[in-house]
C-alpha cells in the first residue's frame, strides 16, 4: 500500500539515556511518510532538550503531567491521523531503517492487524520473542490464560480505528497492553503473521520490576473480561501464584535454563 501513513507514537518520561537512540530509529527510517508523536509526562532531566533538538522530524510533541504511560499513549492515539499506528517505548527501537517500509510492503486495506517478532533486550543481552499469539486457542484454561505470552505491542501495527475504539484503560497501571492485545487477538480482527523482527524491546522498564502487581491485575482483566472465574483466587493457592511470578521474573531476565527447573511444579 503506497502512500500509507504510520502513526509513531511514544510516551516519555526522564529518559535522557535511551530517547535519543529511540528517536534516531525513527527518523532514518527509508519510508518517509510517517507521523511521529511523542507525549513526554513532564520530564525533569534532559530528555525535553533531546526532544527540542529533534523537533523538526517529529509531527507533534508536548510534555505535560499525565495519569501514568498509558494515559500518554491514549493522548497520542487519539491525536494520530494515520492508517495504522505504532508504538515504541522511549528505551526501544527498530531493528534496521528499513523495518516500517517492509511492513507497509506487506500490508493491504483486509489488515486489521500486523504482527511481527521482537527481540527482548536485558543486560546487554537478547532474545527473538516470536508472534505467539498464532497459538492461541479457544480452549486454553484459567491457568494458560493467566500464563500466556502474548506478542509486545513493540511488535503490532494496529488499524488507527481499532486503536481508537478500544484505547488503553488507565485503571490498570501495568497491563493496560495485556488487555488490549487480548481483545484484539480473541475478536474477529483479520491479523497477518510476518517472519522478520521489528524491534529491540528492553524489558528493564518498570512494569518488568513489579512481577506480583503484573501478575494480580492479568487475573484482574481476565476476570473483568470473563476469561476466568471470579472466585480465581479462591481455588488457587496463593504459593502457586507466587511460583508463576518467579517463573515469569525468571524468564524475564534471560535465565532460561534455570526457568526449567519451574516447569515441573504442578497445578494446584
Amino acid at each position: 500500500m503506497k502512500d500509507l501513513r504510520i502513526s509513531v507514537i511514544m510516551a516519555t518520561y526522564n529518559a535522557e539515556k535511551t530517547v535519543e537512540k529511540t528517536i534516531k530509529s525513527i527518523i532514518t527510517q527509508t519510508y518517509k511518510n510517517i507521523e511521529f508523536i511523542i507525549i513526554d509526562g513532564g520530564s525533569k532531566d534532559k530528555t525535553i532538550e533531546i526532544i527540542k533538538k529533534y523537533h523538526k522530524y517529529i509531527s507533534y510533541w508536548v510534555t505535560e503531567k499525565d495519569n501514568g504511560i498509558y494515559d500518554a499513549l491514549n493522548k497520542g492515539i487519539e491525536r494520530a491521523s494515520g492508517e495504522y499506528i505504532y508504538i515504541l517505548g522511549a528505551d526501544d527501537f527498530f531493528c534496521d531503517n528499513n523495518i516500517i517500509e517492509n511492513v507497509v510492503n506487506n500490508l493491504d486495506d483486509s489488515i486489521d492487524v500486523l504482527s511481527g517478532s521482537v527481540f527482548l533486550m536485558q543486560f546487554n543481552m537478547k532474545k527473538l520473542f516470536n508472534n505467539y499469539s498464532k497459538e492461541i486457542k479457544n480452549n486454553l484454561d484459567e491457568e494458560d490464560l493467566i500464563n500466556i505470552l502474548l506478542p509486545p505491542h513493540q511488535g503490532l501495527f494496529v488499524k488507527s480505528n481499532i486503536m481508537k475504539k478500544y484505547l488503553f484503560d488507565i485503571k490498570y497501571k501495568l497491563r493496560a497492553d495485556f488487555k488490549f492485545e487480548l481483545i484484539m487477538l480473541t475478536s474477529n480482527f483479520n491479523i497477518k503473521f510476518v517472519n522478520f523482527p521489528i524491534a529491540f524491546y528492553s524489558v528493564e522498564g518498570i512494569s518488568n520490576r513489579k512481577t506480583i502487581e503484573m501478575i494480580e491485575e492479568t487475573i484482574n482483566i481476565l476476570k473483568e473480561l470473563k476469561y476466568i472465574s471470579v472466585d480465581y483466587n479462591r481455588k488457587h493457592k496463593k504459593e502457586k501464584l507466587i511460583k508463576t511470578c518467579i517463573k515469569n521474573f525468571l524468564i524475564n531476565l534471560k535465565l532460561w535454563k534455570y526457568s526449567l527447573y519451574l516447569r515441573g511444579w504442578k497445578k494446584c
